[in-house]
């Protein structure tokens, strides 16, 4: 919960160091309970009903302002809390606050955990310091570990999805996937090349050394020869379906005439060719990886789902390593979404295809 502290005249007299130019910085020691609801003032010296008063406590400043206080009860006692007071080494009542519903209540068998966030007028946090933090679970920032709130599916869907650049290599349309679908037919080399790449989301850099080895279990395992990211993706029914369909000669799934793997540039140029067959002078083989990560985006897939997919990443080094650790689920998760969504498409195109021959 969050609220806001009254310093008393005599917290703020603590403050000030013997001199009276400059401050001191104070230790909270204990908090006080009671049940009654007080009205905090200044002149507070004692909280009126107090019914114990509690030295297992544990406090940090989280901001400018902040103080984030645990408060820790394993006795049998029993008692309702509806006020508190912070008190110092010396017995001083420092700061204190009051509200008419119950903050918390404690039952003989259970545990008291209470956990603040309390905002202080007119002091700042870094001049108070707290006895035990052992057990200390303040909110998380981008500095301090602690406590987060997870979003909820709602909260999610609303945040920035991942966004796929409009700079560079042109992105292929859906119009531009089935126009090379067309014309380059499962079990041909050219389309296990294409879809080596729309079913990865991968360079074509690494779609040329792909091959039998890289293959494990039901999934395509790769480390990117561009950037050394390894991934481990499932492999999608498209690409099983044309895998099986087309000869493999050797290590390599996609190989030159004479049976050779390909070399960076030869791939480009060969792929720029059966583009050209295909009457799409506009399209890439690297533009494919960025139509692949589109579709990703449009199935509602997160930001990091996507990464899992395309191995980007402008992360620190911690971050990056945290998010290999889940990598493969993140995939999984992926491949799940984009298979719902074209089915979703195929669909309403079906539907549209059903209705449109109704009205001729």
């Amino acid at each position: 919960m969050s609220i806001v502290l009254r310093i008393t005249d005599a917290g703020r007299a603590a403050l000030v160091n013997a001199a009276r130019d400059g401050t001191n910085a104070v230790r909270i020691a204990s908090v006080g309970v009671a049940p009654t609801a007080i009205v905090a003032a200044a002149n507070t010296a004692a909280l009126p009903g107090e019914v114990k008063r509690i030295a297992t406590i544990s406090g940090a400043g989280v901001a400018a302002d902040v103080i984030h206080l645990i408060v820790r009860d394993e006795s049998a006692d029993t008692y309702t809390v509806r006020s508190l007071a912070l008190y110092l080494t010396d017995g001083t009542l420092f700061a204190s606050y009051g509200q008419a519903a119950p903050i918390i209540e404690k039952s003989a068998g259970a545990l008291l955990l209470l956990a603040i966030d309390a905002t202080l007028l007119d002091v700042a946090a870094n001049q108070i310091t707290f006895g035990n933090t052992s057990f200390l679970n303040p909110p998380a920032t981008t500095s301090t570990p602690g406590v987060v709130a997870l979003a909820t599916d709602a909260e999610a869907i609303v945040t920035r999805p991942f966004k796929v650049s409009g700079g560079g290599f042109h992105s292929w349309t859906e119009e531009e996937i089935a126009a090379f679908e067309r014309r380059h037919p499962i079990g041909t080399v050219a389309r296990l090349a294409f879809d080596l790449m729309i079913w990865t989301g991968q360079r074509g850099g690494d779609a040329r050394k792909m091959g039998p080895a890289s293959v494990r279990d039901t999934r395509l395992e790769l480390t990117q020869e561009k950037t050394k990211v390894f991934v481990s993706l499932p492999i999608m029914p498209g690409l099983a379906e044309s895998i099986l369909a087309t000869p493999t000669v050797g290590a390599i799934f996609v190989v030159t005439e004479f049976g050779k793997q390909f070399s960076v540039k030869g791939f480009g140029n060969k792929f720029r060719q059966w583009c050209d067959e295909a009457g799409l002078p506009n399209c890439s083989a690297h533009g494919l990886r960025k139509a692949a990560a589109r579709r990703f985006a449009e199935a509602g897939c997160s930001n990091q789902e996507i990464k899992a997919w395309t191995g980007h990443t402008t992360d620190s080094e911690v971050a990056r390593y945290t998010a290999a650790a889940d990598q493969r689920t993140l995939s999984d998760t992926a491949a799940d979404k984009l298979l719902a969504n074209l089915a979703e498409r195929l669909a309403k195109d079906a539907a549209k295809a059903l209705k449109s021959g109704e009205n001729k």
